[in-house]
C-alpha cells in the first residue's frame, strides 16, 4: 500500500493511497479517449522519425555580387601631354609648370608648380588644432547678426597696396554641371580633386605654390569647351599681330607715310593726338577763365 503526505500548515500528515488493481489499468487504456491519445502520439512520433532521417533542405544562398575591377583598363590614365594642357591653361606670369605624377597603383595626375603674384603669398595655418572634433553646425539655432567691421584708414595720395592673400589652386572648385560653358572648375578637366602642398619657408621664400590634380580611375581627361574658344581666340589675335608687325605704308592727303610697323604707327599717332588734345583742353580753359565762349575753338 502506498502513503501520501499531506500537508496541513505546519504539520504533516500521512493518507494511504490504494493500489490500482490489472483490471481497473485494463479498462482505463479501453478507454476511447486513451486510444485517441495513443494515436495522436504514435503519428507524431513517426513525423518525428522522418524528420529526424531526412532533414529540409537549406534555402539557397543569393548570389555574390561581381566584384569591381581593382585598376582601371589603361594606366595610367593619363600623360604629360595632358598636363601640357593643362598648363596651359593657367595664366601666370611666369608660366606654370605642370609634370605627371604617379600617386598610387591605380591613380596618377598632374603636379603644378607657379610662381605667386607679389599680393598672394604662402601663409602658417597657425590656428591649426589637429584634435578639434569636427562638429556640423546646426542650421535651425539662430546666429545674431554680425557686427559691421570699421572701415580700413585710406588716404587718396597713396597708391592702392593689395592686401596679402593666401594662395589658391586654379580651377579648384567643382562645377554642379561639367559641362557647363560658363563655369571651368576641378571636373570640368576630367580631375576627382585637387590639394595644395602645405606650408614650407622654402615656398615662402621664393612665393611660390604647388598643386596636385589627382584623375580618379577610369576618369577621362578632356579641355572645357571655354578654354577651348580662348585658345581659338588667342590663335586669331597672333594672327592680327603678326599683320600688324609688318612694314606699314600709306598714303594721307598725297603724302606717303611709312613706319616700321601698323603698330608702331598707330602707337605715334595715339601719342601725337594725345598732345594735341591735352593742347586744345589747355586752351579752352584759358578762354574760359578770360569769359570768352569756346564754341569757336571745335
Amino acid at each position: 500500500m502506498l502513503w501520501t503526505v499531506v500537508l496541513f500548515g505546519s504539520v504533516a500528515l500521512a493518507a494511504p493511497v490504494p493500489r490500482r488493481s490489472f483490471l481497473a489499468t485494463a479498462f482505463r487504456a479501453a478507454r476511447s479517449s486513451s486510444a485517441d491519445q495513443l494515436h495522436r502520439w504514435s503519428a507524431a512520433s513517426a513525423d518525428y522519425m522522418v524528420a529526424s532521417a531526412e532533414p529540409a533542405p537549406a534555402p539557397a544562398a543569393p548570389a555574390a555580387p561581381t566584384p569591381p575591377q581593382p585598376l582601371p583598363p589603361v594606366f595610367p590614365v593619363i600623360g604629360q601631354d595632358e598636363c601640357t594642357l593643362f598648363q596651359e591653361a593657367v595664366l601666370v606670369e611666369p608660366s606654370a609648370t605642370c609634370v605627371h605624377v604617379i600617386l598610387a597603383e591605380n591613380v596618377d595626375g598632374c603636379q603644378c608648380s607657379m610662381v605667386l603674384p607679389a599680393s598672394i603669398n604662402p601663409q602658417p595655418n597657425n590656428l591649426y588644432n589637429p584634435f578639434v572634433v569636427p562638429i556640423a553646425p546646426d542650421p535651425s539655432i539662430p546666429v545674431p547678426q554680425a557686427m559691421p567691421t570699421v572701415p580700413p584708414p585710406s588716404n587718396p595720395a597713396m597708391p592702392y597696396n593689395p592686401p596679402p592673400t593666401p594662395p589658391k589652386c586654379p580651377f579648384s572648385n567643382v562645377c554642379a554641371d561639367a559641362n557647363d560653358f560658363e563655369c571651368v572648375g576641378l571636373n570640368s578637366w576630367g580631375f576627382s580633386q585637387s590639394a595644395l602642398a602645405d606650408y614650407s619657408p622654402a615656398a615662402a621664400a621664393l612665393n611660390q605654390a604647388s598643386c596636385t590634380y589627382v584623375m580618379a580611375p577610369y576618369g577621362e581627361f578632356k579641355v572645357p569647351e571655354k578654354v577651348i574658344s580662348l585658345w581659338h581666340l588667342n590663335k586669331k589675335l597672333i594672327k592680327v599681330f603678326e599683320k600688324l608687325s609688318k612694314p606699314f605704308v600709306t598714303v594721307c592727303s598725297d603724302k606717303e607715310v611709312t613706319a616700321k610697323s601698323h603698330q608702331l604707327w598707330c602707337k605715334e599717332t595715339v601719342e601725337k593726338w594725345k598732345v594735341l588734345r591735352t593742347l586744345k583742353e589747355n586752351k579752352i580753359l584759358k578762354t574760359r577763365s578770360r569769359g570768352h565762349s569756346s564754341d569757336s575753338l571745335f
